[in-house]
């Protein structure tokens, strides 16, 4: 369990991923407490542009949290960063998931840091700088398959991760989205809901 999960995307892996936070969560997910937010973590995005304000602004305040949870004495803030980027070399979401690894990694005394990389595993892994740092370093993988457009993405891995961080049962998103797809094909207007 974490209590802080970032997520690094830009385009649909970003405004897809965010759109399904914030239909499930909500503007006030992070302020809640744990226990409103029933054990999930508090969720930040990033890597949608290259706003050094934005990047350093959400450090403080991830910082800030854990030096407060420390000094109460309740240990390291457990923290996963989550870059999504199916190619593996976008920029602005690797500039910003290594801005935030780089600086957490010089706090360890309050953070225990995980990653978990979503990009296309089947990319040369000299082409991807991405696929390259997970494989130096063993951080989890999940693959964003071939012909899977960012856009498209909220039901495939990247969508599906946000989707368990806050809770969502991906089972039943899964079966909704094919009993909608199934209800699409009727020709009859009546009929179909779209």
């Amino acid at each position: 369990t974490k209590d802080v999960v970032i997520f690094f995307g830009i385009g649909g892996s970003y405004l897809g991923n965010r759109v399904l936070f914030d239909i499930h969560a909500g503007s006030f997910w992070n302020q809640q407490k744990p226990l409103e937010r029933h054990g999930y973590p508090k969720v930040f995005f990033s890597g949608n542009n290259l706003d050094a304000d934005q990047y350093s602004s959400m450090l403080a305040e991830v910082i800030r949290q854990a030096q407060y949870k420390k000094f109460a004495g309740q240990g390291k803030t457990r923290i996963m960063l989550i870059p999504i980027t199916k190619s593996g070399t976008t920029l602005e979401t690797i500039a910003s998931f290594l801005y935030f690894y780089e600086n957490l990694q010089s706090e360890q005394k309050l953070f225990e840091i995980d990653v978990t990389v979503v990009t296309d595993l089947e990319a040369e892994s000299g082409e991807s700088p991405l696929c390259r740092l997970a494989h130096e370093n063993g951080w989890q993988t999940f693959d964003i398959k071939e012909g899977v457009g960012g856009r498209f993405c909220v039901l495939s891995n990247p969508g599906l991760i946000t989707g368990a961080v806050v809770g969502i049962d991906v089972e039943e998103l899964l079966a909704g989205a094919k009993d909608m797809e199934l209800a699409c094909r009727d020709e009859d207007p009546a009929k179909n809901p779209a």
